[in-house]
């Protein structure tokens, strides 16, 4: 009986060891200027990649909202 459980314990531990996180999809990107609307479907497959697409994302809008600022002063 010790043995069964030392074999599934290891084995176990062995899954865990294996399991990975996998990001593979579409990140969604929409833009709105008045009544036009145009959405982009950026294909991303790992982590760091859908990290980097959403911080150029936030960069972009920072843009906008500086510009946006200059025009109403």
């Amino acid at each position: 009986m010790v043995i069964l459980f030392i074999w599934f314990f290891l084995l176990s531990l062995l899954f865990l060891l294996a399991r990975q996180t996998r990001v593979n999809g579409f990140i969604a990107v929409n833009i709105q200027a008045g009544p036009h609307t145009y959405t982009e479907q950026v294909p991303v497959s790992s982590a760091q990649q859908r990290h980097d697409t959403l911080n150029r994302v936030l960069y972009v809008q920072g843009l906008i909202g500086h510009a946006r600022q200059g025009q109403t002063r």
